[in-house]
């Protein structure tokens, strides 16, 4: 019974420094991801400062653009003055999402775009609408009148 008992006295010996183990390791591993929290919160932050960046810079690219565009007076032009003054006198807005599939815009598949009634979306959609109607005000449109940003 003596044995027994020892026995008993050791395994739950054991089993408490498996314990103590288990803690400090679970100590070790909060201490790691409280550290990776703060840098992923770092990285956050840079990412959004990054992407303000860029989309000052898109704005200043599609102003640009339409400043460009009222050249473009001149009689066999797709594009009246009238149009791009439109566009011009709208208030600035980031709009970063596609008003068809609610996608955000970017450089590759998803290219902003705008229609020369001036409301924007991926240029994708806007050549994959099969009735060439604008989304928003439903204004007739050709391909060839989409103005990509990028």
């Amino acid at each position: 019974m003596l044995n027994s008992v020892k026995e008993k006295y050791y395994e739950q010996k054991s089993e408490g420094e498996k314990f103590e183990k288990a803690i400090e390791e679970e100590k070790k591993l909060e201490e790691e991801f409280n550290k990776l929290t703060i840098e992923t919160q770092k990285a956050k932050k840079v990412f959004e400062k990054a992407r303000q960046v860029r989309n000052d810079i898109q704005e200043k690219m599609r102003l640009a653009f339409l400043s460009c565009a009222q050249e473009f007076q001149a009689p066999g032009y797709l594009f009246s003055l009238n149009s791009f003054q439109f566009l011009l006198e709208k208030p600035v807005q980031q709009l970063p999402d596609c008003n068809i599939c609610f996608e955000e815009f970017n450089s590759e598949e998803r290219k902003e775009s705008v229609l020369h009634c001036g409301h924007r979306s991926c240029y994708k959609c806007l050549t994959e609408v099969p009735n060439k109607l604008c989304p928003i005000c439903r204004k007739e449109y050709t391909t060839e009148q989409i103005i990509k940003f990028f």
